[in-house]
């Protein structure tokens, strides 16, 4: 999502620590700017994006300063709980010219790669449809399921104060941003696969936009390139299982969509594992034969 300058979305119950990951995430930003914030019913829209003040000339000024319009990344927790304005203006700055309006002075470009936003809720209002929209890559958070990692949360026998050791600066991003528009390619077969999962998405009522679709295809791509391949194939389609579902409920048609998209149904990969178990028993046979004449050689 990073090199592909796409948003994040992490969905969870509290406690889970996903404003958390996202901030030790935000530390393999190097020299640019990190803004963050928690959204509340009465948060104002001058907390996350600046203000505006007259000079003493009557001149209108805007000041950005520990706003989100000139930081490279945002983290945004209960992003969903904000006004009209502060939606709308989220946005804004979130579709691909990352823009932001400011009154009195109009569109404000801004430097941001990525917002990452997190919450223990789903939007309930279609007017957020859109924005949600933004978010290409989702990701649900569970509580520790596994005993032995349970146990060593209680006891902190872990980093308790991780800091990314790989950083990136902006630019370095930028630049390699460029070089996969420029030199990852689709092969045709693999095209075809995704036409074939837009359609079956269509059929299942999935909520995916050709605009997230878009998106999607920006990050095949980055799997690809950060695999040390300039052409996407079948393995880096698997992305999509954090991509295609919009609603919890639809988590496990994803699952289920994606795993017969590559590998076929499960009926008909029963049918192939029986004929290849088959002729390896065949070949096992003939082996043994061989292996007797010889020895009768």
């Amino acid at each position: 999502s990073l090199f592909a300058n796409k948003h994040i979305f992490l969905l969870g119950p509290p406690g889970v620590s996903k404003t958390g990951t996202l901030g030790i995430f935000a530390t393999c930003i190097d020299d640019g700017n990190i803004f963050e914030v928690c959204v509340k019913d009465d948060t104002k829209y001058e907390e996350i994006f600046g203000d505006t003040y007259r000079d003493p000339s009557g001149k209108l000024n805007c000041d950005f300063t520990d706003s989100i319009v000139y930081s490279h990344m945002g983290i945004i927790d209960e992003v969903w709980k904000g006004n009209s304005k502060v939606m709308n203006s989220l946005l804004s700055i979130t579709s691909e010219s990352r823009t932001a309006f400011v009154n009195g002075v109009g569109k404000v470009k801004s430097p941001l790669i990525m917002v990452m936003a997190a919450s223990n809720e789903l939007p309930e209002d279609d007017a957020l449809d859109a924005l949600n929209d933004r978010f290409v890559v989702r990701v649900k958070v569970k509580r520790i399921e596994d005993d032995d990692k349970w146990l060593r949360f209680i006891d902190k026998k872990y980093d308790t104060n991780p800091i990314l050791s790989t950083k990136f600066k902006p630019k370095e991003i930028a630049h390699v941003f460029k070089e996969i528009q420029e030199r990852v390619l689709f092969k045709k077969e693999i095209l075809f696969l995704l036409l074939m999962i837009k359609k079956i998405a269509l059929v299942q009522k999935l909520k995916m936009s050709d605009r997230r679709f878009s998106g999607a295809a920006e990050i095949i791509k980055t799997s690809a390139f950060l695999n040390n391949r300039i052409e996407v194939n079948k393995s880096d389609l698997f992305i999509l299982l954090h991509i295609l579902w919009t609603s919890d409920n639809e988590i496990k048609i994803v699952e289920k969509l994606i795993f017969e998209a590559l590998f076929g149904k499960v009926d008909s990969i029963s049918i192939k594992i029986s004929a290849n178990e088959e002729k390896m028993r065949e070949l096992n046979s003939k082996t043994k034969g061989y292996f007797h004449d010889f020895l009768n050689f």
